[in-house]
């Protein structure tokens, strides 16, 4: 089969399914390209109003989580929350939870303002107008009130029995900065009054996912050039198994001219015995033989004559 492969035409050939395999493989790491390229466009980091993608006591859809967003309105008249046991960098802490009523909505989202470590006061609930920016988190799982009424997690389902109004169905995770001020100071206008120092709770992307289309498109380029190289396999195998054919047929051709050639040998050694008999006596002799023969009488054959009745 090494030979009939490296015969002329199928060595060029094979150099036709080379340049397909490769070009279907650039085709294919272009695909992948554009498969990463969309996923690291994700939609979540464009910061957008919270009301394009979450109404207050409105379901909790994929388009929100994660999502940046901007938020206008007014400090609610309401105590700090606090959610225990987060830890941050290793050490024990809580997230303080503050209520901010949006101003076209009118509706109340829980803004974790930072991360308070353990054994530290509560700073006093800042008031007044205020924007800030963060990312859009689900609500988690009610996990109901610990006997002093404080919260065990930042859940709507929760702080429904807190707070009065409509509650949005996931929370806020204000960016660093986006609060006028995080350390115990006494001023007005957002900004903390005294209590302990908070830290900004750290908020990541999602993980990008590759665009599912373009992946496709890019296993089937290789699957192309993968079929490239098994077609010319199979095209070189069928040419072998051709080439074994012909010379099997070839040996039966002739191998069978020489079986009609000791044929007719034969025919004519026997045409000549014919022709020229070496013992005459022996035909002569089997004649004489069918002579000899005595045929019985046809008469005794016969049946008797039937004796006649005297009358």
């Amino acid at each position: 089969m090494l030979r009939t492969a490296l015969r002329p035409a199928n060595l060029g050939l094979l150099a036709l399914m080379l340049s397909a395999a490769v070009l279907f493989s650039v085709l294919g790491e272009w695909q992948l390209g554009r498969s990463q390229a969309h996923a690291r466009i994700s939609p979540t980091e464009t910061v957008v109003p919270i009301g394009d993608v979450l109404q207050p006591a409105s379901d909790f859809t994929g388009h929100a989580d994660h999502q940046r967003v901007r938020v206008s309105g007014t400090w609610a008249d309401l105590p700090l929350e606090q959610a225990p046991d987060r830890q941050l960098d290793g050490r024990d802490g809580s997230w303080v939870v503050a209520a901010l009523t949006e101003s076209s909505s009118g509706g109340l989202l829980p803004v974790v303002l930072g991360w308070l470590p353990a054994g530290q006061p509560l700073p006093a609930a800042p008031s007044g107008a205020v924007e800030i920016t963060g990312r859009l988190m689900i609500s988690e799982e009610p996990a109901g009130l610990d006997p002093d009424g404080e919260l065990r997690a930042v859940s709507s389902g929760d702080l429904v029995n807190v707070w009065p109004g409509r509650l949005y169905t996931g929370f806020l995770l204000a960016d660093a900065g986006s609060v006028p001020s995080r350390e115990p100071a006494s001023s007005s206008g957002g900004a903390l009054s005294s209590g302990g120092a908070l830290t900004a709770v750290p908020s990541e992307a999602p993980v990008p996912r590759l665009d599912p289309q373009n992946l496709s498109y890019a296993f089937q380029w290789w699957l192309f050039a993968a079929f490239a190289l098994v077609l010319w396999g199979k095209i070189v195998k069928d040419r072998h198994h051709d080439e074994l054919e012909d010379q099997r047929l070839a040996a039966l051709e002739t191998r069978g001219e020489g079986d009609q050639d000791d044929d007719g040998d034969d025919g004519g050694r026997a045409g000549a015995a014919a022709e020229h008999p070496t013992d005459p006596h022996a035909t002569r002799g089997g004649l004489r033989a069918w002579e000899d023969v005595t045929v019985p009488d046809a008469r005794q054959l016969t049946q008797p004559d039937t004796p006649q009745a005297h009358r």
